[in-house]
């Protein structure tokens, strides 16, 4: 009695990948027609002359990951080993391996950088040279403004504690000064623009009327844990 024929079929879950990059391969073994049932047995992966693992039929499917394709566009084989009731088949898939190296820098300063990309080369490639332009801009921040005294008496003093953080995608330490500006009923007191870091204490003053000597009104403790330029 003849053995059915079969098909295999061959996928990849990445046909573009990179190096060292994993891609999971898969191969269908099924019964080719007329024939029916579910073929049993082995299927042995290879890249040439690299096996690549040789994984038992489950319901007619067998995959496989590999992670150390060389750069190009090597030819994957999956060849099915039959049983007996079914017979051998294969099948191949081209997997276009890139070569690519990738750096991360997150310590640019802000403003335009060239950056000078170089090839080695090797014993079938020359070598290469390549620039590239980065524009690095400011990162945006977030402010938090805190008080434990939301009510104060007259001459009491008030701590203000201000903490500025780089707003996400950006990263560091935001560095500069914070300006206060205090308002009071219908009058904008400014007694300090530029606050340095550390801890200050200012003296809010005001006028009663236009034309008056100012009057104390009250006292602020600056504390400033982080500060934005």
């Amino acid at each position: 009695m003849n053995r059915t024929d079969t098909t295999t079929s061959l996928s990849s879950s990445d046909e573009l990948s990179v190096y060292g990059q994993t891609v999971t391969f898969t191969a269908i073994v099924a019964a080719a027609s007329p024939g029916a049932g579910t073929p049993t047995g082995t299927v042995t992966f290879r890249n040439g002359s690299t096996k690549h693992g040789e994984i038992v039929l489950t319901d007619g499917l067998a995959t496989t990951e590999v992670d150390d394709l060389a750069a190009g566009p090597p030819a994957i084989e999956a060849a099915y080993s039959g049983d007996s009731s079914f017979a051998s088949s294969d099948d191949t898939v081209s997997q276009d391996v890139g070569n690519n190296a990738s750096l991360s820098v997150n310590a640019l300063s802000v403003g335009s950088h060239m950056i000078n990309l170089r090839y080695s080369g090797d014993q079938a490639f020359d070598a290469g040279l390549q620039s590239v332009g980065i524009i690095v801009n400011k990162a945006d921040t977030d402010l938090d403004a805190t008080s434990p005294q939301n009510t104060v008496v007259f001459g009491e003093a008030v701590t203000v504690t201000v903490h500025v953080a780089a707003a996400s995608p950006g990263n560091g330490t935001p560095t500069g000064a914070v300006t206060l500006h205090l308002i009071r009923s219908q009058y904008l007191v400014i007694k300090h623009d530029e606050i340095p870091g550390g801890l200050h204490t200012l003296e809010m003053t005001g006028l009663q009327k236009s034309g008056t000597p100012p009057i104390p009104m009250f006292t602020v403790t600056l504390k400033l844990d982080k500060l934005t330029d």
